[in-house]
């Protein structure tokens, strides 16, 4: 029975190493908070970066961005034109 219950709480502490990890909430967004950007022209020519880790330079001097400046707006979820598409959400980009 001991072997069992060993066995048991293996699989269960294995299983939840390979869970979904866990997102932090880096940027601190709140409803009234934005941000601006601009769209990439030429996105389909830029290289694709493929390597991932430390003491690597990206390259992205190729880059052609667009003249126009955009913003987003962050709202609550209930405030935007479609709050049932999205339950459970707390925020959203307008």
């Amino acid at each position: 029975m001991k072997k069992n219950m060993a066995c048991i709480l293996c699989l269960l502490f294995l299983n939840s190493l390979e869970g979904q990890p866990v997102l932090a909430n880096w940027f601190n967004y709140k409803p009234g908070d934005s941000f601006k950007f601009n769209k990439v022209l030429n996105l389909d020519q830029i290289p694709t970066i493929e390597t991932v880790g430390n003491n690597i330079t990206w390259d992205l001097s190729s880059m052609i961005l667009e003249d126009t400046v955009r913003k987003n707006v962050i709202i609550n979820c209930s405030e935007s034109d479609f709050p049932d598409y999205f339950p459970g959400c707390s925020y959203v980009l307008k």
